[in-house]
């Protein structure tokens, strides 16, 4: 059935890296030594990796599931629907400043604190108004994800990109930030100009009244007379405490104030008893939040919005269930996605790949370093994993200290463009199947604009790389 051809996706796409367990010897680096053989995926392996990604990335689903409940209640209020009415009025006649605004904020934030999942937060809502500004499924798609994971591309500051890709290859956290700015620069002006074209081209773009979508989580357009200054506040105050919370301000900035205020919190004590510690338990300082911190801060969120609007227990509960069934399929395909993971940690045929890859030339060359990035870095579906998986085996294969700035950037930006088009890549699959949008569909739609990044990266490393 056609409603099940995304899972079918993600199931082959299991299936074609299981394969490749039985064709690629996988290389595993000791200290002193290294040893090939066939680490295939068994019969009794694969429902394991079902259950270990469930254990390990079921706060992910449930982030999810969250956000589709805060949602559920949101439009339970009335207030939600008069919101979402105020702003397409707003932008009538001024649609694509919408669209503008919202690939800027989006990237930037992506770019510079790093919260890509913990953004879909926002995208119900913005998918909503887009569609009634009257853009189709694709436009709709594009703007929000598209955005985010060219955020992602140009990472600045973000800690789990960055970060990451600054301890695995044991350079300065700022190392070629200025290359990063630019690159995020084009990048964003390049996706605003690719959406924008096919917007007005032929006035593609635009929906089709004989195939209106059904928005999945809008659940009425009549408005009520209540204040929508509560939901604006809020939405914008989680936002806010989602970049503050998750920006390295320590490794970027020098800045030391979050932790040492936390630190004298937590300490403080009355009769001798911590009690700011015992209150708020087992909270981190900001800087170091995650998904797992966000998904209580939206129930908080959730919660107040409940009692500011005065909505029933009982009438609260079945709006945020309404809300988290919603998401249900995306929950579900976001922990199907990351077998994927467990396959490729367990049978790294990946570092068999880089090395022969590597081998090609005595050199390093940006193309080779290119093309290996855009084979391994769908296997690990996260950039975090990605490049603790790849870039440690990547380091020990590049000789010039000097050129190792480079890697981290063809890798990055790289990484950022593969998660636009593979089928492991978690914002994609999740907006996929929000939209209901078919995978090929996309694709069809976004090639270009990838081959044209594609290009300028490859170009901006090689200039790099003599500078």
């Amino acid at each position: 059935m056609k409603r099940y051809k995304l899972l079918k996706t993600i199931l082959t796409t299991i299936a074609v890296f299981v394969v490749l367990t039985y064709l690629i010897p996988a290389t595993n680096i000791g200290y002193e030594t290294v040893e090939k053989a066939r680490m295939v995926v068994g019969l009794w392996d694969l429902p394991d990796y079902f259950i270990r990604s469930f254990a390990y990335f079921g706060h992910l689903a449930v982030f999810i599931l969250v956000v589709g409940g805060f949602y559920g209640v949101l439009n339970y209020t009335g207030a939600y629907q008069e919101l979402v009415t105020q702003i397409v009025k707003k932008f009538k006649g001024k649609e694509h400043y919408f669209l503008i605004y919202i690939m800027v904020m989006l990237a930037v934030i992506s770019s510079f604190a790093g919260v890509s999942l913990p953004l879909f937060f926002l995208i119900p809502f913005i998918i909503t108004v887009i569609l009634l500004l009257g853009y189709d499924r694709l436009t709709a798609l594009a703007v929000p994800f598209g955005s985010i994971l060219v955020g992602v591309m140009g990472s600045t500051y973000a800690n789990d990109v960055i970060g990451v890709i600054s301890e695995a290859l044991a350079i300065d956290f700022k190392a070629g930030l200025i290359s990063r700015l630019f690159l995020l620069l084009v990048a964003l002006t390049l996706l605003i100009l690719y959406v924008l074209k096919r917007v007005r081209k032929s006035g593609r773009g635009r929906r089709k009244k004989e195939n209106i979508f059904i928005d999945p989580l809008y659940f009425g357009n009549e408005g009520t007379k209540k204040s929508i200054w509560p939901i604006v506040i809020i939405i914008d105050l989680v936002l806010l405490l989602m970049i503050i919370g998750s920006l390295a301000w320590q490794q970027a900035f020098g800045i030391a104030w979050f932790e040492n205020i936390y630190q004298s919190i937590m300490e403080f004590k009355i009769f001798k008893v911590a009690v700011f510690s015992k209150v708020l338990g087992q909270i981190a300082p900001f800087g170091y939040w995650t998904v797992k911190d966000y998904i209580i801060l939206i129930l908080l969120a959730t919660t107040i919005i409940a009692l500011i609007y005065k909505l029933k227990f009982d009438d609260f509960i079945e709006a945020f269930i309404k809300g988290s069934k919603t998401l249900l399929s995306l929950a579900v395909m976001v922990i199907l996605i990351y077998v994927v993971l467990f396959i490729a940690t367990y049978h790294p045929f990946h570092v068999t790949i880089i090395k022969g890859m590597f081998g090609l030339t005595p050199k390093f060359n940006v193309v080779i370093m290119t093309l290996t990035t855009l084979i391994s870095a769908p296997l690990f579906v996260d950039i975090t994993y990605s490049a603790y998986s790849n870039l440690t085996v990547i380091k020990d294969l590049v000789t010039e200290a000097n050129i190792l700035p480079v890697v981290g950037f063809i890798f990055q930006s790289v990484c950022g463009l593969t998660m636009l088009v593979a089928p492991t890549s978690v914002l994609l699959i999740i907006g996929l199947e929000y939209l209901k949008v078919p995978y090929i569909k996309w694709l069809g739609y976004i090639y270009r604009f990838c081959l044209y990044l594609l290009a300028f990266v490859v170009v901006t490393a090689t200039v790099l790389t003599f500078l």
